[in-house]
């Protein structure tokens, strides 16, 4: 089975949902991972062996000190936001056949699903 796990930017997310990875891969399944440009450095400091799918639409401000800010669950809820993360999903989905999505956080990744009718994990 082909597991494409929609991840956050923040490195508590990326920790857990690296155990599952191996976890899962571990079982045989195939493991692509789709978050933000802003994991990269933490995903080669930990030494993440899985495919990543690069996507600017999984980006989340999580500095509390910049002025303005709204809080990461506003963010998530951006109706812009979740337009243009569910349809570059979609795209992700098909090109790489995903069978699953696994998913922390992204509320366009549930509606991506329903849409294409495959199975959905939060």
């Amino acid at each position: 089975m082909h597991v494409l796990l929609t991840i956050g930017p923040a490195p508590g997310i990326i920790n857990h949902a690296l155990a599952l990875a191996f976890l899962l891969a571990g079982q045989g399944h195939q493991i692509t991972w789709l978050t933000a440009p802003s994991s990269r450095a933490h995903l080669d400091f930990i030494g993440n062996p899985f495919d990543i799918v690069w996507s600017p639409w999984h980006e989340i401000d999580f500095d509390r000190t910049r002025p303005g800010r709204k809080p990461h669950l506003q963010q998530l809820c951006d109706e812009d936001l979740v337009h243009g993360s569910s349809l570059f999903e979609a795209e992700v989905i098909r090109d790489i056949g995903a069978d699953i999505v696994v998913n922390k956080h992204y509320y366009s990744a549930r509606l991506t699903c329903d849409r294409l009718n495959i199975p959905y994990v939060m």
